[in-house]
């Protein structure tokens, strides 16, 4: 099978969106048909090629097919609570991530018995889980939207890409819960010192990277987007298509750092001015 090419790709084409998508909704949205579309491939490698062994069908269900599948559940979730987020009101807004944590919750203890068989790793029920052999004795899950044909699914397969999806959507209802607790205090910072960026799109761009690939906020374990939001937060200017202003710095012929090479010697002159 071309499973491996497959999979690579994705991963390739996944880590240039989550890199460079800043925008929440839009990066949802471009990982989402993404997903289905190397889901949909994958299905017509299965149906066209018969796995050697159950451990190869194991091995493709439990594993392969978990890369793109959490991440298509992964996004469907954090779009959906996107475009569904309250606008306005901090009470509505800490209520609305409250219920959404309350539902992944309520999953975990839902399916303690598979997710304790999971996270202890233990293997003697795979072929009952993992592989088609027993569809037509085992109850599905219902799986929404993200079925793709009884051929292509295990009684639990899609179970584990919700499970693996959840631990990591629920981290990213609590960074929003923690954002909405400080929102109040960023909102009374940018009040009180009124900053304005009076630069380029450019300019700013070219410091947010430089920021973020030196690894100086929050040890680099901080997101590209984070720092956008931020920056446009704290001086009231909106970057616009980020991701667009990246690609258009890349391709220049001459310097890529001109903002920071414009710092740089200003701040040089005046260190040599107040020398002199």
């Amino acid at each position: 099978m071309e499973t491996l090419s497959i999979i690579s790709e994705f991963k390739r084409q996944l880590q240039d969106i989550e890199q460079f998508e800043y925008d929440a909704i839009r990066q949802s949205r471009k990982v989402i048909l993404l997903s289905r579309k190397v889901l949909s491939n994958l299905k017509k490698e299965v149906s066209k090629n018969s796995f050697n062994s159950i451990g190869d069908e194991v091995q493709f269900f439990k594993n392969t097919k978990q890369i793109p599948l959490k991440s298509l559940i992964y996004h469907l979730e954090c779009y959906n609570f996107e475009i569904h987020y309250p606008k306005i009101g901090k009470k509505k807004q800490q209520k609305f991530i409250t219920k959404s944590k309350h539902k992944i919750q309520t999953f975990f203890a839902r399916h303690l018995d598979f997710i304790n068989y999971i996270e202890q790793n233990h293997n003697h029920l795979d072929s009952w889980y993992f592989t088609r052999l027993y569809n037509n004795e085992i109850k599905i899950i219902p799986i929404q939207d993200y079925t793709l044909e009884i051929e292509f699914n295990t009684s639990h397969d899609i179970l584990l890409g919700k499970l693996n999806a959840y631990k990591r959507f629920i981290k990213y209802l609590e960074a929003r819960f923690e954002k909405q607790e400080q929102k109040i205090n960023i909102d009374d910072l940018v009040k009180q010192y009124n900053l304005k960026w009076t630069s380029s799109k450019t300019a700013l761009t070219e410091l947010i990277y430089a920021l973020y690939y030196s690894r100086v906020i929050n040890n680099g374990n901080t997101d590209k987007r984070e720092i956008v939001m931020a920056f446009q937060k704290l001086f009231n200017f909106d970057l616009g298509d980020f991701y667009k202003i990246h690609s258009e710095i890349k391709s220049r012929k001459k310097s890529r750092t001109r903002f920071l090479d414009e710092l740089s010697m200003s701040f040089m002159h005046e260190i040599e001015k107040s020398e002199r």
